[in-house]
């Protein structure tokens, strides 16, 4: 069964297998948002906790030493995290979550929210690699440069 069919199917018609993949496809939805949501609200902490310096009174010399020692995070992580937050606005960021902290770092290389928000509306980056995205990415930049 096709999958749009299947998850527009009456239930009364499923097999329990197919009800079953229904409940579970829809558990992997929500938790994947609630995920995507999670850490754009992570990344505003991080970004507080760096500007504030409040990692300080708590025995760290640094910001990547608290990113590292007591959130678990590789310091690259960490102030990507910090960087997205500087590349947008707490409402593009809650818009668009679901497209991902790498996909979303990436596109911030083009230059504003509103080139990046065009791209997004015109390409559907979640269905691309980051490989792909990448190359989009550079070709669009070499355009703008062109014009």
């Amino acid at each position: 069964m096709n999958f749009e069919i299947l998850l527009n199917s009456n239930v009364d018609s499923l097999t329990e297998e197919q009800i079953g993949f229904i409940e579970t496809h829809k558990k992997i939805i929500h938790f994947g948002n609630e995920a995507s949501r999670s850490l754009v609200l992570m990344s505003l902490n991080l970004k507080k906790m760096s500007e504030k310096d409040y990692y300080k009174c708590a025995g760290f010399e640094t910001f990547a030493d608290y990113a590292e020692s007591a959130v678990g995070l590789k310091k690259s992580q960490a102030y990507n995290f910090v960087k997205l937050c500087d590349s947008y606005s707490l409402g593009f960021l809650e818009e668009h979550e679901n497209v991902g902290v790498t996909k979303l770092l990436l596109l911030s290389k083009l230059g504003d929210e509103e080139t990046v928000k065009e791209v997004i509306e015109t390409v559907n980056v979640e269905d691309k690699t980051v490989s792909e995205l990448n190359q989009l990415v550079d070709s669009l930049k070499k355009e703008n440069k062109e014009l």
